[in-house]
């Protein structure tokens, strides 16, 4: 079978390698035919960008014919290439993992940004034959739809600890993301000072594309690269995922505490959307909802390093299990041959 996915970025891009590139050695393995069709550039902003769509759009249209199956990944059809890509593709799969029926929170949040994203999304719907969908929130989105959902997955070989948690001096809470969404995180700086008041060996660390602004805390900023995307966690002692109950949020598939999971790394998040599946409440992490539970967490795992480490053991071993390539590759190639065969 020809596979020929069509991706809203390269491999340099964070879904597109994680939800894509990550299984094309499994699925070709199997012996499908697989080819990605990225954007021929990164687009520049507003200026030129639609151009640049449509000829991206136009390149999928005419490759689209000579697969058996399309996979649409994260890219969203504005008519009339709806119906351009409908005529061209024998079977037409949408596949997306954040709620991209809305403009990221960075993006212009406008009446007419906010239509315009959901008019492709539904258009686009409207048109696929079968849905992959990164959570059951997700999911639930395409309810007209045949839909089966397949998580985002860690490379558990890549993402595999040098050193056990809480077995050093000092004490790491970790975060990593991006600038744009570093105000979750800093919204609880309260918290954090109160837990370094307590115990003073404790420090955050931040790896991000940007430092973060002076809080008054101790924090350590490494800047994010591909080389030490994994050697950057194994400094966490805990990883975090604090997140505001928006729709945004809710959409997201907690893929960077799978990350620090995979990393034998408790984690501590807000139960929000799909990190109410991920953590096993006491067994791998917590779910903190307010800032008392964020201070009274933290400070669990600084005061008790046994505890630490043996939730994070228990972390990497949830993930591998549920999230890992080996567990979720096999669920994406039976997915992909089910819309073939509805």
């Amino acid at each position: 079978m020809r596979i020929l996915y069509v991706t809203v970025g390269d491999a340099s891009n964070p879904g597109s390698r994680y939800r894509v590139y990550a299984h094309l050695p499994f699925l070709r393995s199997l012996g499908y035919e697989v080819s990605v069709l990225s954007p021929l550039r990164r687009r520049p902003g507003r200026a030129g960008s639609r151009l640049w769509r449509v000829l991206d759009l136009l390149r999928a249209a005419a490759r689209a014919g000579s697969a058996d199956l399309v996979v649409l990944y994260r890219v969203t059809l504005p008519r009339p290439f709806d119906r351009l890509l409908r005529r061209r593709a024998r079977v037409l799969v949408f596949e997306y993992d954040d709620a991209i029926w809305l403009p990221a929170p960075a993006e212009p949040q406008d009446a007419a940004t906010a239509a315009r994203y959901e008019a492709n999304f539904a258009a686009t719907l409207a048109v696929a034959d079968f849905v992959v969908a990164g959570n059951e929130m997700l999911a639930a989105r395409a309810a007209d739809v045949l839909a089966e959902v397949v998580p985002t997955a860690v490379d558990v070989a890549r993402f595999t600890p040098a050193t056990t948690a809480g077995s050093r001096p000092g004490f790491v809470v970790g975060w990593v993301g991006t600038a744009e969404n570093q105000l979750e995180w800093r919204r609880l700086a309260p918290a954090f000072r109160a837990v370094v008041e307590a115990r003073p060996e404790v420090r955050l660390k931040v790896v991000s594309d940007r430092p973060p602004a002076d809080l008054g805390l101790p924090v350590e900023f490494e800047r994010w690269s591909l080389a030490r995307e994994a050697a950057a966690l194994d400094d966490f002692d805990v990883g975090i995922m604090p997140l505001d109950d928006t729709p945004w949020n809710r959409g997201k598939c907690s893929i960077k505490a799978l990350q620090c999971m995979a990393m034998a790394r408790p984690a501590v998040l807000s139960p929000v959307g799909m990190n109410r599946d991920v953590v096993r409440a006491g067994a791998d992490g917590y779910f903190a909802g307010s800032s008392e539970e964020w201070v009274a967490h933290l400070l669990e795992l600084a005061a008790d390093r046994r505890l630490t480490a043996a939730l994070g053991c228990s972390a990497r071993d949830r993930v591998a299990a549920s999230f890992s390539l080996e567990a979720v590759a096999p669920r994406l190639e039976a997915a992909l041959r089910r819309a073939v065969g509805r």
